[in-house]
């Protein structure tokens, strides 16, 4: 992985990671990179891919609150 690859992640990782904030959800950070990682290395991309993490509430209950919610992340990938 080039020095650019390795910035990219790390920036999509901090961004990452101010969303989860945001739904004051604690998400670690070894979690997403294993998560890239095993995604990457599953996947073999063999040109360039765009990769988008998301949190995101997946608790059933419609109401305005930030307390006592589920929360979860995905992540996905587009060839570009």
């Amino acid at each position: 992985m080039s020095i650019l690859q390795k910035a990219a992640l790390i920036l999509l990782l901090l961004l990452l990671l101010q969303s989860a904030k945001l739904l004051l959800t604690e998400l670690k950070e070894e979690t997403v990179l294993n998560a890239l990682e095993l995604m990457i290395m599953r996947n073999r991309p063999s040109k360039p891919i765009y990769l988008r993490p998301f949190v995101y509430t997946s608790d059933l209950g419609i109401a305005p609150r930030l307390h006592n919610i589920e929360t979860d992340f995905l992540i996905y990938g587009i060839d570009r």
